[in-house]
């Protein structure tokens, strides 16, 4: 996944893990990255999701799919980027798992 650079100021940068959501499951991501906001942290998301899905339909027949990814800050989720809006309803049903720590 692309993730941005460090930002200059620290103070207003916070921390973001990004938890991609598998048809099977889910890899937590333990170290997250800095941004400046949510809307940075979600327009990042998207980005790796696409790759994300694109690797899976290029492996044709990988048994892991990415299907979404749950934004989350220390503090639990905020946010669900999905591939489709019928399966972010369905994933927004299932409740998320914190990060470990």
């Amino acid at each position: 996944m692309k993730r941005s650079p460090l930002l200059t100021s620290k103070a207003e940068a916070m921390r973001y893990y990004f938890h991609v959501v598998l048809s099977d499951g889910q890899i937590d991501d333990n170290e997250g990255s800095l941004f400046e906001g949510l809307d940075q942290a979600k327009d990042d998301a998207r980005s790796s999701l696409v790759e994300l899905a694109a690797e899976a339909l290029f492996r044709r027949g990988a048994d892991v799919t990415p299907i979404g990814i749950r934004i989350c800050s220390e503090h639990g989720e905020l946010a669900l980027i999905s591939i489709d809006p019928a399966v972010e309803k369905a994933l927004c049903a299932t409740p998320a798992r914190p990060p470990k720590s």
